[in-house]
Parts: C-alpha cells; sequence; structure tokens
C-alpha cells in the first residue's frame, strides 16, 4: 500500500506542471500578459504532441526491453523540471514556447513509464480503483496547485508561478523516486544502449503486426488519438476561453477551477470502483458522454 501510495503521489506532483504550464498560468501569460496569439500556443502545443507521439511507442518498447521505468520516469521528471524552471526566468516569448515544447515532451513522456508501474503494485482486478486513486492524487494536485502557486501570481504575475511549480513538481515526485520498486529479474540478454535500442525496436515491429490480429485494437488507437485531441484542446484553452470569452476575473476563475476540481476528485475515486462492474468501455461512454453534455 505504501508503493501504491507514493506512485499515486506522483499523479500530485506532475498536475502542478499541469496546472501552471498546460491549464492555467502559462496560457494566460503568452496570451494575456505577452499579447500573443492563440495559434502560437497551439503551434507549440501540437508540435511537442507530435514528437510524443513518435517517440511514445519506441519509448514503452525501450522500457520493456530494460526492464526499467523509474530511470527514465526520473530523466523526463527533471526535463521537464528543469525546462520549466527555465520559462521562469527568460523574456522571450519564442525561447518559452519552444522551453515548453520540450517540457511538455518530457511531461508526456514520463506518464508512459508512469502508467506502466502500475501493474507492478496491484493485482489484476485492482486496476480500476488503483488507477482512480492516482487520478484523484492528481485532481487533488490541481487544487493544490491552484492554492500555493496563487500567491506568486498575486505578487509577481503568471510568470512567477512557473519555478514554484518546478519546485513543488519535484517535491512531491521523490516519494515516488525513493519507495516505487521494480522487480528486474526477469530482464536478462544485452542490456548496452545499442543492444537496448536493437530489443525494443524489435519488439515494436513485433507489436505492430500481432495487433493485425487482435480484434479492436486499431480502434482503440484511433478512439484514443480523437479523444485526446478533443480532451487536451479544452484543457489547455479553459482558462483563456474563460477570460476572454466569459469575462471571469481572476477570483473567478480561481474559484471555477477550485470548484470543478472537488467533483473530479470525486469522480476518479467513485468511477475507479465503478469499473468493477460496468467495465471499463461502458465507464467511459458516460464519461465521455459527460463531457459532451457539459460542453
Amino acid at each position: 500500500m505504501r508503493q501504491l501510495l507514493a506512485w499515486a503521489l506522483f499523479d500530485f506532483a506532475n498536475t502542478f506542471f499541469a496546472v501552471a504550464m498546460l491549464s492555467f498560468y502559462f496560457p494566460l501569460w503568452v496570451v494575456e500578459t505577452r499579447g500573443v496569439r492563440e495559434l502560437a500556443l497551439s503551434a507549440a502545443l501540437g508540435g511537442s504532441l507530435a514528437v510524443v507521439g513518435a517517440l511514445m511507442p519506441l519509448c514503452g518498447a525501450l522500457s520493456d526491453a530494460a526492464g526499467v521505468r523509474m530511470r527514465y520516469l526520473r530523466w523526463t521528471t527533471y526535463g521537464c523540471v528543469a525546462a520549466t524552471w527555465l520559462i521562469g526566468r527568460v523574456d522571450s516569448v519564442g525561447l518559452a514556447l519552444l522551453l515548453f515544447a520540450f517540457a511538455n515532451v518530457c511531461y508526456q513522456l514520463g506518464t508512459v513509464f508512469y502508467d506502466a508501474l502500475l501493474w507492478r503494485l496491484v493485482r489484476p482486478e485492482r486496476w480500476g480503483s488503483g488507477s482512480g486513486l492516482g487520478a484523484a492524487f492528481g485532481y487533488l494536485g490541481s487544487m493544490g496547485g491552484l492554492l500555493l502557486l496563487q500567491p506568486a501570481v498575486q505578487a509577481g504575475g503568471y510568470q512567477a508561478a512557473f519555478g514554484r511549480a518546478a519546485g513543488w513538481f519535484l517535491l512531491f515526485a521523490l516519494p515516488c523516486f525513493l519507495l516505487v520498486r521494480e522487480d528486474r529479474s526477469a530482464v536478462a540478454g544485452d542490456r548496452s544502449w545499442r543492444g537496448l535500442a536493437r530489443t525494443a525496436i524489435l519488439r515494436l515491429q513485433m507489436t505492430v503486426r500481432a495487433a493485425q490480429h487482435v480484434a479492436g485494437v486499431w480502434r482503440f488507437c484511433w478512439a484514443s488519438f480523437f479523444s485526446l485531441c478533443a480532451i487536451n484542446t479544452v484543457l489547455i484553452f479553459m482558462a483563456v476561453y474563460t477570460r476572454k470569452v466569459l469575462g471571469f476575473s481572476q477570483a473567478d476563475l480561481l474559484r471555477f477551477f477550485l470548484f470543478s476540481q472537488v467533483f473530479a476528485v470525486a469522480g476518479a475515486l467513485a468511477f475507479g470502483q465503478v469499473i468493477r462492474w460496468w467495465g471499463a468501455k461502458r465507464t467511459l461512454m458516460v464519461v465521455w458522454g459527460g463531457w459532451v453534455g457539459a460542453l
């Protein structure tokens, strides 16, 4: 249980990046403070996600070949934290957008290694509830991020949140780094970088060929692609939309996000349990129906 809680706390930690850089302060800093068009932000986000889409399968295969997740999770976390910290200290918007793209690549790739740890920590019949616990911690991280970063924003503007978000991310990630252990005894063979890369590429090729004979795999991939397009768009532009279109003040925006996160925490815990009875697909359809209806 201790390792599962440490694992879930990483979801709390990386949400500081999501709040500061994806959903809240960075989009507002770019659009409001620096007067840059939303298209530039979209281009930086889209470019970073294109890189992520190209690298994720290889990173997953490399992780499997090495039998290692924590090492790569640390590297991606350190890269994300460093780039986020630097964004808080640059004046050039162009450089900030490039650093944002790099930080987002690290953040998104880190989820490959983070998610893969779950099956080692809980039994298969508890995957839904374990995943729900991680999601709940993530939404608690959204609330904590808003509350802990807002004083810095009030004192120094949106950019003041970035360095602090990097610090909180690293701090709350430490329990996962220190407490979660991996069983690497089953991994054998050439562990050099060349050997791992060769094994990873071969495994990836075998996976792609095998997937052609497994019903539903490619439909699942396309469903993930289209749903994440919508979800990422909503997440990164929600703060800009509520400010520019709905006319929310800073105080209104803070209350709106905190209020919504309370329901997100409850929903993550509840639906994590519901999966055991409804199944993953039916539960997901209910969730997506809620998204569509609300939007």
